[in-house]
């Protein structure tokens, strides 16, 4: 609290004088992280195709890529940009298995970019478990939960 004017401290205080009626979840990792709580569900997407769910082979292959918690994702590279990049490598790493005759060119086309995340977010799952692999993403669940708890 060395600023006490600042921004946040100033919702913070908002927050504590709300009594429990509303909540600061501080969101520790944009969209993009969020899209890999489910990156079986991020190959489907690439594939164009139902039947990746329940393939053994693309689920081995979505696990080697599903890191836990994504708030621990780390840079590919120094001074990267953490989940999207990570999340663009996956992609290629997706569509080079698909076709892996492609060319960079056609490669960069087809790759994951930010424009895609609301169709990519369609073809995920959300479950306890997937949930639980994102500290922001779990604590919106809770409060989301007590909310509808409350209300019944």
């Amino acid at each position: 609290m060395k600023e006490p004017n600042s921004l946040i401290n100033r919702i913070k205080k908002v927050v504590e004088q709300s009594q429990g009626k509303c909540w600061l979840i501080l969101i520790h990792q944009e969209l993009e992280a969020w899209l890999l709580v489910d990156c079986l569900g991020i190959c489907w997407y690439f594939t164009k195709n139902i039947g990746t769910r329940t393939d053994p082979k693309w689920e081995k292959f979505a696990k080697k890529y599903q890191k836990g918690k994504t708030d621990l994702i780390i840079e590919a590279e120094a001074g990267g940009k953490n989940a999207k990049e990570y999340l663009v490598n996956f992609s290629k790493d997706i569509v080079k298995k698909i076709n892996p005759q492609l060319k960079d060119r056609d490669l960069e086309k087809k790759q994951y970019s930010e424009h895609d995340s609301e169709k990519v977010a369609e073809k995920l799952e959300i479950t306890d478990q997937t949930i639980a692999r994102n500290n922001s993403l779990s604590e919106f669940a809770h409060h989301f939960k007590k909310k509808v708890d409350s209300s019944e």
